[in-house]
């Protein structure tokens, strides 16, 4: 009997702990709530005054704007993107030139001369066409094959101005191919659109 009785007041003890532990467990519970109902209180506060504070800083700088100035265009941002280029070009040209010999590095600022550069950029657009390029060097080679196996036929000698002039002739051929390519691309693009 007195195990039972020993027993019992252990087992109010742990009945008390338990009761203890599920009233504090729902004191969390609603405070938690609470705070959940608190927080999402603040940020609607908080957005409605935010919402306040944008509309009267609008109101604001449709005041203070000044309909004379004019928006910066898409013009102005590529000239400061064209200038910060070319100073990062120029930069790492005089980094690179710096660990070039001293032969090779008079050779790179004489190629990357302004004056050079252009010169070259509009050679490169104009007269070194790849079409062109290619045509004469077949022309000529082809024309100059012919040419050679005709002089060892019929005994003459093989001119070698004759090879130059091939090659001018087949540059032309090539660049007119090209550039009649091109019109008809460009007559079948316009159509499609």
């Amino acid at each position: 009997m007195s195990e039972q009785a020993h027993h019992k007041p252990e087992q109010a003890k742990h009945h008390e702990q338990l009761v203890d532990h599920e009233l504090q467990k729902r004191h969390h519970e609603a405070a938690v709530e609470k705070a959940r109902r608190a927080l999402a209180e603040h940020e609607a506060t908080n957005k409605a005054e935010l919402a306040r504070e944008a509309a009267k800083h609008a109101q604001e700088s449709r005041k203070h704007h000044k309909p004379e100035e004019a928006p910066k265009t898409h013009h102005d941002t590529l000239g400061v993107q064209q200038s910060m280029k070319n100073r990062a070009y120029k930069r790492e040209l005089s980094k690179i030139q710096t660990k070039l010999p001293r032969s090779s590095r008079s050779f790179s600022k004489f190629i990357h001369n302004p004056t050079v550069e252009t010169v070259s950029n509009i050679g490169a657009q104009t007269v070194a066409r790849p079409s062109g390029l290619l045509g004469g060097s077949i022309f000529a080679f082809v024309g100059s094959l012919v040419l050679y196996v005709m002089t060892r036929q019929y005994g003459f000698t093989y001119n070698y101005l004759m090879m130059f002039l091939l090659f001018v002739a087949g540059f032309a051929i090539g660049a007119l191919v090209e550039l009649i390519g091109w019109q008809l691309f460009r007559k079948n693009r316009t159509s499609r659109s």
